[in-house]
């Protein structure tokens, strides 16, 4: 995780998009808790790195939000906050709102 990040400071945009985002993607859709605690951690850290990947990670956070296993819900929870701060103002609010709501 935190290996991902320290990386992610040093890519361009393009290497990110190529590279980065499938690697988060993949992790988010993992079938081991571990690989999708990793992929919530790292979607709050570098969110506003993915530039027009947003969108696409922002979903996956979302859907992750909404798992059973308590690891991941706890994941989402200490992470929301970083996720949320970095978000523009409009889909805060229609996006994460609901989400804390739940």
């Amino acid at each position: 995780m935190d290996s991902l990040y320290s990386i992610s400071k040093e890519l361009n945009n393009e290497q990110i998009a190529n590279d980065l985002v499938p690697v988060v993607l993949r992790l988010a859709g993992g079938l081991m808790f571990q690989s999708r605690v990793s992929a919530v951690h790292i979607m709050a850290q570098i969110y506003e790195k993915f530039g027009p990947h947003r969108d696409t990670l922002r979903r996956k956070f979302i859907e992750l939000c909404g798992e059973e296993t308590p690891m991941i819900r706890r994941a989402v929870a200490s992470r929301i906050g970083d996720l949320s701060s970095k978000m523009d103002w409009d889909l805060y609010l229609s996006e994460m709102i609901p989400v804390f709501k739940t």
